[in-house]
């Protein structure tokens, strides 16, 4: 015990120095110090803007549902659950901006960085202008109190405005995911995950205040969507108005040229994005119409343990993707390497363990989670634990694809998996049930992700060498 203590104190010392030690930029030593300075910064905001998150998580669940109950509640949710398909309306231009922004930031070019900053901006207020104009001209003819199936008419009306509040929040605030995505490309991701904490924060209070005013169901979601807005609002003061306001998005800095070359990134991107949607999100649908919706709570619930283990690695991972691009302009090629090959084994000491532990726990953390509601077969958790580590190489290899700008492949070999993914887990599933659906991913996977990536990746590599 002792010696755990030891080792635990020192391993908080080493992140400590590591936190506070600012590296020399006109050094390779000092710009790898510096990245590894801000991926521990931005993974533990990360972390701790997920636990904000969790804690409003648990205190709003009881109080709404008690408050609102089990038809207002599930349509507030339903409501919510939107988030996910609209993730896609900004064509993918955010993760287009990190690639030319912290490309254009790793050579010192300030005139790319505030096009770039600039183009992404205006570019996606045009699009929430082009949706904000289609929900209004189509709104009459869109009931959304009967698509939600709510019962009563006074329920449904309430619904239709709870769902124009909602989507007002969403249009206004598409175009500042701009700073988020900013603050990741400069590599201070930390700042975006202290205003997400923020917002949830704000949201809780919202909420809060919103149940004693026994207020409805619209000021409710009114609550719930406009406290990240106002989070996000104070989050582009801050990069705009006190570190940079260089890249304050203005017209004149907008061009044609710099459009055209974050909407070519973005669309790839968007092409991965929803290439990986089709991938690991019909599984539900698969399940639920060739064993049933009893296969798919089955299913989920289980599913929700083992997404823990690559979750939390995806703290540390995610930052290294505008590194990758910042170093791979400086020609940092050594660190690329190195920091691949070190993202990789960490992985692997991350997910493996933790995949196996839950193997063995999952039974009695579902037992004392949900009762006796859910039994998964041993399959099923065998087949996950062996996802779950296997996540492993997508997290490491697909941050560093991301940062060197490989997308072309990424959205080749995505398409493909997709596509192969879905055909397989309908093929598994009719024969071996429940954990089709996973060794259907697991497949596909081996067949477009992983042994393309081992003949992909040195020879890129090769490239840059070159280069």
């Amino acid at each position: 015990m002792h010696l755990h203590r030891v080792e635990l104190s020192r391993l908080i010392a080493s992140v400590w120095r590591s936190l506070n030690l600012r590296g020399d930029p006109a050094t390779e030593a000092g710009r790898a110090q510096e990245r590894k300075r801000r991926v521990l910064l931005s993974a533990l905001a990360a972390g701790g803007a997920k636990a904000v998150s969790l804690l409003s998580l648990l205190i709003t669940v009881p109080l709404t549902l008690g408050y609102l109950g089990p038809e207002r509640y599930g349509l507030w949710m339903a409501i919510a659950s939107l988030l996910g398909v609209l993730s896609f309306a900004d064509l993918g231009l955010g993760f287009g901006l990190v690639n030319v922004l912290s490309s254009a930031e790793g050579l010192g070019d300030v005139t790319t960085s505030r096009r770039a900053v600039s183009n992404a901006f205006f570019m996606l207020v045009a699009v929430s202008v082009v949706l904000a104009v289609a929900l209004i001209v189509s709104w009459q003819h869109l009931h959304w109190g009967v698509l939600l199936n709510a019962r009563s008419e006074a329920t449904r009306a309430e619904v239709g405005t709870a769902m124009a509040v909602f989507l007002a929040c969403f249009l206004a605030g598409l175009p500042l995911s701009v700073v988020n995505h900013g603050f990741a490309a400069l590599q201070q991701g930390f700042r975006s995950s202290l205003y997400q904490g923020l917002g949830s924060l704000l949201g809780l209070a919202a909420i809060l205040a919103v149940v004693k005013a026994r207020g409805g169901l619209d000021w409710l979601v009114l609550g719930a969507s406009g406290a990240p807005l106002v989070a996000g609002l104070l989050g582009a003061w801050d990069l705009y108005v006190r570190r940079r306001p260089d890249l304050r998005p203005r017209l004149e800095h907008a061009s044609r040229q710099g459009a055209l070359e974050v909407a070519r990134l973005g669309g790839l991107f968007f092409v991965i994005q929803v290439a990986i949607t089709v991938a690991f999100q019909a599984d539900g649908l698969v399940l639920a119409r060739i064993l049933g919706p009893e296969s798919v709570a089955t299913y989920a619930v289980t599913q929700k343990l083992f997404l823990q283990v690559p979750f939390v690695l995806g703290y540390f991972l995610t930052p290294l993707w505008p590194a990758y691009a910042e170093a791979l302009t400086r020609g940092d090629r050594a660190w690329v390497r190195r920091t691949l090959r070190k993202s990789l084994l960490l992985g692997f000491a991350v997910n493996v363990p933790a995949a196996a532990a839950i193997f063995f726990a999952a039974p009695f953390m579902l037992a004392a989670w949900v009762g006796g509601a859910v039994q998964p077969p041993v399959l099923l958790l065998l087949s996950l634990a062996a996802w779950a580590a296997l996540n492993s190489i997508n997290g490491p290899v697909g941050m560093f694809l991301n940062g060197v700008g490989a997308l072309r492949y990424q959205a080749i070999a995505c398409s493909l998996m997709a596509v192969a993914n879905l055909a397989l887990s309908i093929f598994f599933t009719r024969r071996l049930g429940i954990a089709g659906v996973v060794l259907g991913s697991i497949v596909a996977q081996a067949l477009f992700s992983y042994l393309p990536a081992l003949v992909y990746v040195p020879r890129l590599f090769k490239r840059m060498e070159r280069a």
